[in-house]
């Protein structure tokens, strides 16, 4: 399993900060995100997938802290099954949402393309 690998010397010092850095580039990414759609739709008042996908960050950095640590506790093991399927959700829903958007927005988006290459 992923956990029990990431408790080994070499993995352990690679895995999990590649986690952390992939959870705030994940946040960063979302981030970004809502700041393209408040250029190009200034009514922009959608922000649900803003906050599902730093949700899904969050269970990420949850997540990864949690991997492989040697605590043979059911409680524990639950947490980090909640924290992974947490992470799995959000980001799902929040890929939808941000799909969504795109799609009520395909019209400004072509306008907002246009308008930066003249």
């Amino acid at each position: 399993s992923i956990s029990r690998s990431v408790r080994t010397y070499p993995t352990y010092l690679l895995f999990k900060p590649g986690m952390l850095i992939t959870a705030f580039l994940l946040i960063k990414y979302w981030i970004e995100n809502n700041k393209l759609f408040k250029k190009i739709e200034e009514q922009n008042k959608n922000k649900n997938f803003l906050l599902f996908g730093i949700g899904s960050a969050i269970f990420l950095i949850l997540h990864s802290i949690f991997l492989g640590l040697d605590i043979e506790n059911d409680i524990y093991k639950f947490f980090r099954r909640v924290f992974l399927l947490g992470f799995i959700i959000f980001e799902i829903i929040a890929q939808a949402l941000l799909l969504r958007v795109f799609y009520k927005t395909k019209l400004q988006i072509i306008l907002f393309r246009t308008a930066q290459r003249i």
